[in-house]
């Protein structure tokens, strides 16, 4: 049993969607990160790929912290 499993929540989450891909991530599978993707309507969803960082490193980047202004500006 997965202790976060996001993806049986999706279908409660009517509200725009960032979703946050390290490139590096060894923490969180690529399988499942594509899952959560693929759960959320393409209208509802945005995808952002931070290049050269991992699970625990994404938020000190500066794309990061663009990526959630553009987000919450739309």
């Amino acid at each position: 049993m997965d202790k976060y499993d996001s993806l049986s929540r999706v279908n409660q989450i009517k509200a725009p969607t960032l979703i946050f891909v390290a490139s590096d991530d060894k923490i969180i599978p690529v399988q499942n990160t594509q899952n959560l993707i693929d759960a959320f309507p393409s209208y509802q969803r945005t995808v952002t790929t931070i290049e050269d960082t991992n699970h625990n490193s994404i938020s000190n980047n500066k794309q990061y912290a663009q990526a959630l202004f553009d987000f919450f500006k739309m």
